[in-house]
Parts: C-alpha cells; sequence; structure tokens
C-alpha cells in the first residue's frame, strides 16, 4: 500500500551566486506539487494523467526517493509512507 498525504515541492526560481546575493541568502521558490494527497492499494493499479507541467514526473520522483520533499514545518507538511506486505 502507498498512502501519500499533503505531499509538497518547491525549486528555486533563480540559480547561481548573483540571486543568493541579490536576495540575502532567501532565494525565492516555486512551489511545483502542494497538498497531494492519495491511496493506492495492494493490488491495484492506478494512471497519472494531466497536462505538460503539471508535475507528474516531479511525483514520481518523489515515491522513488530520487528527490526529497519540502522538510516537515508543520504537522500538515509533506509526509510520504510505504506499506508492505508482512512476511
Amino acid at each position: 500500500m502507498i498512502v501519500v498525504d499533503q505531499l509538497r515541492k518547491s525549486f528555486p526560481i533563480s540559480y547561481g551566486i548573483i540571486p543568493n546575493i541579490k536576495y540575502r541568502g532567501r532565494i525565492p521558490r516555486r512551489d511545483v506539487l502542494l497538498g497531494i494527497s492519495f491511496t493506492v492499494k495492494t493490488g491495484e493499479l492506478f494512471g497519472l494523467l494531466g497536462p505538460n507541467g503539471a508535475g507528474k514526473t516531479t511525483l514520481l520522483k518523489l515515491l522513488c526517493t530520487l528527490t526529497t520533499p519540502i522538510p516537515e514545518r508543520s504537522p500538515s507538511t509533506a509526509s510520504t509512507r510505504r506499506r508492505t506486505r508482512s512476511p
């Protein structure tokens, strides 16, 4: 079973040293996934559909742990759990 609850991910809007100086170390970020929640039960098939730029690949990268979600700042932010069958 896969349970995703209130998943969030953001990326910096600009890169390099100049934005770091301009924004005094707080580079602005753009939310690309905000509040994603779903459950996939064992044996269930599901698909991700959406237009280009909707965050489908980012969501799959998060589920495969190729990238990390925004660290938790409050109890309602970003948690992903995977459950496996007991032996």
